[in-house]
């Protein structure tokens, strides 16, 4: 009990943290000369499985100064649910990756309790077979495309076409 309270208050102060540390990258750049943003879309495999982890994943995220839930891919039985996160200050694709990880642990511990965390398997990484991370500037190729028929993003799953207006 008392270790499922420490995990609860250790993400808080985590994520105000980095709340803070976001803000401060984000003003310096904001006032610095010339361009010192590097901007990436990842690709995140979860192990969060419940719809409140993983609101809770994406809100802690998007709360984050210069970080961005943009997309979102359901789980099915071959891939786990994916975020698709815009990073402001990009730094390699595996430094993004990790710090998403690191937030995504504390999150479980917090909802799971500290020893149930530890359970949890690592989620497949996407880098092994699509490369790295695209940085926004760069075009879209089709591999970096997310939405196959058994991987809709949410946008997609619910969008109509002209036919069904």
């Amino acid at each position: 009990m008392i270790g499922h309270l420490v995990a609860v208050v250790s993400y808080v102060v985590y994520v105000l943290h980095a709340v803070a540390v976001g803000t401060w990258h984000v003003c310096v750049a904001a006032f610095r000369p010339g361009d010192t943003s590097h901007p990436a879309i990842v690709e995140f495999p979860l192990r969060c499985a419940t719809d409140g982890e993983i609101a809770m994943m994406a809100s802690s995220i998007t709360i984050t100064p210069g970080t961005l839930v943009v997309g979102t891919a359901a789980g099915t039985a071959d891939a786990p649910p994916t975020l698709f996160v815009h990073t402001l200050f990009g730094g390699s694709r595996e430094e993004v990756v990790g710090g998403l990880r690191e937030m995504e642990t504390k999150l479980l511990r917090a909802t799971r309790g500290p020893r149930a965390a530890r359970d949890v398997p690592d989620a497949p990484d996407p880098g092994a077979r699509r490369g790295h991370h695209r940085h926004a500037s760069q075009p879209r190729h089709p591999q970096d495309d997310a939405t196959t028929p058994d991987r809709r993003t949410h946008d997609d799953a619910n969008a109509r076409t002209e036919d069904d207006r």
